[in-house]
């Protein structure tokens, strides 16, 4: 993406008084992976690995797949020597089929628009019952449902564009998210809340320690009604998927089985 590639664009300083944010999705990643081990991590779309030195610890085989150069040369000087970069994106990690214990997908979902090619790509390259998570941008949001309170909440991605040059953001609707991962073989075992209380003016009177607590606290307890901005979903990849399609009025006919994923 050629704004990630913009030497102009310091997508580090983006992190700047945004503590909250970084700490609220560090704490729900811990929160799904608790104290699992994994042999392969693939970080997608992980930039100049902000998150790849925090995977470290649950792996030392990560891949990070970034495709702004600008951003794989900052992560030479922000990440250890044992995560190796990789240019690649979503649709097209490079990694080889079924080379990976866990996948991680955080921020990468709002700029795309069709997701379903990127969750074929997440399929291919797990290993079966491998753990997938993915974060994205929540159409379905408390404060979303209060704008639009006349009007229901579209389930086809909502366009969030608000830059003058345009720089696609879309916010997704959990349950076609979740559909697609079903759709696609993925078994939808947790999700979370995430980033509940991202408000200029709590962070200005609350300390971040006391945001981080309140955090902690909800962000199992208002996943259930899709509360926050951000949606984090842990899914495992089943082993195989096996459609049986029985013609109508074929009694003659062996039902057809699809192919083995």
């Amino acid at each position: 993406m050629q704004y990630y590639d913009d030497p102009d664009f310091s997508y580090p300083s983006f992190w700047n008084n945004r503590e909250y944010e970084h700490e609220a999705e560090l704490l729900a990643l811990q929160r799904l992976l608790g104290d699992k081990r994994f042999g392969v991590v693939a970080d997608i779309g992980g930039g100049f690995g902000r998150l790849a030195d925090f995977l470290s610890r649950y792996s030392q085989n990560i891949f990070l797949i970034e495709p702004a150069a600008f951003q794989r040369k900052l992560g030479q000087s922000f990440i250890s020597n044992q995560i190796m970069l990789q240019e690649g994106n979503s649709e097209r990690t490079g990694l080889q089929t079924k080379s990976c214990d866990l996948v991680v997908m955080i921020r990468v979902m709002h700029h795309i628009l069709d997701p379903e090619a990127s969750v074929s790509e997440l399929w291919r390259i797990l290993k079966p019952n491998g753990l997938l998570v993915l974060e994205f941008a929540n159409s379905h949001n408390f404060k979303a449902r209060i704008r639009n309170f006349f009007r229901p909440i579209p389930l086809t991605p909502v366009d969030m564009n608000t830059s003058p040059e345009y720089i696609p953001f879309f916010n997704h609707h959990p349950a076609t998210i979740k559909k697609i991962l079903r759709d696609e073989g993925f078994i939808v075992l947790n999700e979370l809340s995430v980033s509940n209380f991202r408000s200029t003016f709590l962070k200005r009177i609350l300390p971040l320690q006391t945001l981080l607590i309140l955090e902690r606290f909800s962000q199992r307890l208002l996943a259930w009604i899709d509360f926050g901005p951000s949606i984090f979903l842990m899914a495992t990849k089943r082993k195989s998927i096996k459609k049986i399609i029985i013609p109508i009025n074929s009694a003659n006919i062996a039902p057809r089985r699809s192919r083995e994923r």
